[in-house]
């Protein structure tokens, strides 16, 4: 009798046993399921070999930048499975200019692809990477620099006053912004293409003398000017964009204060914008038009100061992910995507094998949509 107790017991455990078992292949196969990513090429979003992505698979279908894991067949009849960024959807047209997505129903009628906030902060790329010192992404060129304790930097002007350009690549001069990549062995490496959509983020503070903050993009130079505690407009453009910048180039912005103000100064989907944070938000100080398709290839960062010294503390330089079609697309106008498929990329493109080489991508081979980075939990957070 006790033998008997004993193996209905055991039964009772097996079968709850293998209901969970059951029930967490239903939810791997049906609801969700947790990815390790192995590829960088969707860098610096996600950092392959480190994190375990949360998939859903119950999500409905694609909408634009967001992430989606999918099973590409390759050409020896193997698959593997990637996650790339969602550009286009079915049935519509894409293009690729100066490094932003547009798209549309067809060729004759694009339109530039705007994201959410949070998406235009997922997908920015610090520069010119983590590796390199913060004194040493400045090149001084005249007068001197000096680094203080708590990350400031302090300027002092020569003879000739003080000049430096900030670095915007690890690529020789790196004068320019450029589409630096991670490689698979975690380095970076310089990039080919210059990048117009950037950001210069910096906490100013009153000058003794004159400080200017300058992005050069293709001969149209734009930014800020401090002159003792108040915090200018900089701008030197051609009639046709000076009509309509709005603002003429010295126009007072705000009045900082002993404290400082944290500014970003950046381009972004053809617009200038001046932003200062403050304990009540963020408060735009301008914003203008400006035009990102230009040829000539130049995006670079300057500071100037013409007397005395000058402190202030940067907090980053960053660029947005920067698209272009390559390979056998190279030469392509814009691309239609076919019915029942979608047109993905990675964020790392210079190293990303994505519809760019093999084509839109089948609905049928969508696996989930990418939801959180479960782990590490230092890189928890959710992605869409």
């Amino acid at each position: 009798m006790i033998a008997a107790a004993t193996t209905a017991r055991w039964r009772r455990r097996l079968l709850g046993l293998g209901a969970a078992v059951t029930l967490l292949l239903l939810l791997r196969w049906c609801v969700c399921d947790v990815l390790l990513v192995v590829e960088r090429s969707m860098w610096p979003a996600l950092e392959g070999g480190r994190d375990r992505v949360l998939l859903n698979r119950l999500a409905a279908q694609p909408a634009r930048f967001e992430m989606w894991a999918y099973r590409c067949e390759k050409d020896d009849g193997t698959a593997d499975i990637r996650i790339k960024r969602v550009l286009a959807l079915a049935g519509e047209a894409l293009a690729l200019r100066g490094g932003d997505v547009y798209t549309g129903p067809d060729a004759a009628h694009l339109q530039r692809a705007l994201r959410t906030q949070d998406q235009v902060e997922w997908m920015r790329v610090a520069l010119p990477g983590p590796h390199v010192a913060r004194a040493q992404r400045w090149r001084a060129e005249s007068g001197t620099l000096q680094e203080t304790a708590d990350g400031s930097l302090r300027l002092f002007a020569g003879a000739t006053g003080f000049h430096a350009l900030v670095l915007g690549s690890v690529g020789p001069g790196a004068d320019s912004v450029m589409d630096d990549c991670v490689g698979p062995g975690g380095l970076v490496h310089p990039g080919r293409h210059v990048v117009p959509d950037t950001r210069f983020s910096v906490q100013l503070f009153p000058v003794g003398g004159c400080l200017k903050l300058l992005h050069e993009l293709f001969g149209d130079v734009r930014g800020v000017i401090v002159r003792g505690d108040k915090l200018c407009l900089h701008q030197e453009l051609d009639p046709a964009a000076q009509s309509a910048a709005g603002s003429s180039s010295g126009a007072v912005l705000c009045t900082l204060p002993a404290s400082g103000v944290l500014l970003h100064i950046e381009t972004l989907d053809g617009m200038f914008r001046i932003t200062a944070e403050r304990a009540a938000g963020a408060q735009v100080l301008y914003e203008a038009a400006r035009d990102t398709l230009n040829g000539r290839a130049l995006s670079r960062w300057s500071v100037q100061l013409d007397s005395g010294d000058a402190l202030l503390r940067p907090v980053d330089l960053s660029r947005d992910v920067h698209y272009f079609f390559g390979g056998g697309l190279a030469s392509v106008a814009a691309y239609q995507v076919g019915a029942d498929s979608c047109f993905t990329a990675g964020d790392n493109q210079p190293i990303s094998a994505d519809s760019r080489s093999h084509g839109p991508v089948p609905h049928s081979h969508l696996l989930g949509r990418a939801e959180r980075i479960l782990l590490p939990r230092a890189r928890a957070r959710r992605l869409n």
